[in-house]
């Protein structure tokens, strides 16, 4: 949360405006997404990064980009934990890349759960990309 310069008043951090002083502009916020995020819905699998031996879990992809994934989890997952996830990108072919959960919200069939993609090298991104391509509008 930030201030208002005018009123003081505590408003969201992604707010362009208050919207107790300029009502107008209340729902307009900033967009930090570098990468355009395309609909993507497919079965996910996932596991806790730090253990190896962790049960992979399932998941619905919602969309994805260059940058990370949106998908819907049945239980909460806290703000930066390191997952590994996994996904089917071409027939047959499964792309296996270490994310950190930005943010996990409930919502009414689960919790909508946004990650950002890290650590991956030049292969995956170079086959994350050729996934996407084809996705773009």
């Amino acid at each position: 949360m930030k201030k208002c310069p005018k009123c003081n008043r505590e408003i969201h951090n992604k707010a362009l405006s208050c919207p107790y002083c300029e009502p107008e502009h209340a729902n307009k916020t900033i967009d930090k997404r570098v990468f355009p995020r395309h609909d993507y819905k497919c079965l996910v699998a996932y596991k806790m990064a730090k253990d190896p031996d962790a049960p992979w879990k399932e998941a619905m992809a919602e969309n994805i980009s260059m940058g990370g994934m949106l998908f819907k989890t049945q239980g909460k997952l806290a703000s930066s934990t390191r997952i590994t996830v996994s996904f089917e990108a071409f027939l047959g072919q499964f792309i296996q890349i270490q994310a950190k959960v930005v943010e996990s919200e409930e919502d009414f069939d689960g919790y909508n759960t946004r990650i950002k993609f890290i650590n991956f090298d030049a292969e995956t991104k170079n086959r994350l990309r050729a996934f996407l391509d084809p996705l773009k509008p």
